[in-house]
């Protein structure tokens, strides 16, 4: 899993080189919450019992919310939130689960935008391209954009 959103003095603070080596293993509290798809705030995460250090320069921890994105019983994703100036409550976890809900809707609705189109391009019982596809005009993206 990687961090989409990270602020530059996040960044600079944790001393990790590479952003594709964030979060290989799900431990953690971040990891408590994908295991058990079940929000979690704490404002002293070293002093939970679930939080562990899950690897070399990881980015200090002061404050920790983290919210599942569920559609259903799948998990879809997560959002989470650290360190920030002031401790988060309840009323921050709210406001996080409803994020958390309507990036679960926009993963659904790609789901379902990515199946019309299969549908509508494929066979469905071979899953082969089908005419309309071929009919379809050719977009080039020049990369300019």
């Amino acid at each position: 899993m990687i961090s989409p959103a990270m602020s530059k003095g996040t960044w600079e603070s944790s001393q990790i080189n590479n952003e594709a080596n964030i979060f290989k293993k799900s431990g953690g509290q971040w990891g408590w919450v994908l295991n058990n798809r079940q929000s979690l705030l704490t404002n002293t995460p070293a002093e939970d019992p679930r939080f562990k250090e899950t690897m070399r320069d990881t980015i200090p921890i002061q404050n920790f919310l983290s919210v599942p994105a569920l559609i259903g019983p799948e998990l879809v994703g997560q959002v989470a939130l650290a360190n920030s100036n002031h401790p988060y409550d309840n009323h921050d976890m709210e406001l996080v689960e409803r994020l958390a809900t309507l990036y679960a809707i926009a993963i659904r609705h790609q789901r379902t935008e990515d199946k019309i189109r299969k549908l509508a391009y494929h066979d469905p019982l071979t899953g082969l391209p089908n005419r309309a596809l071929f009919k379809r005009p050719l977009r080039f993206n020049s990369g300019s954009g």
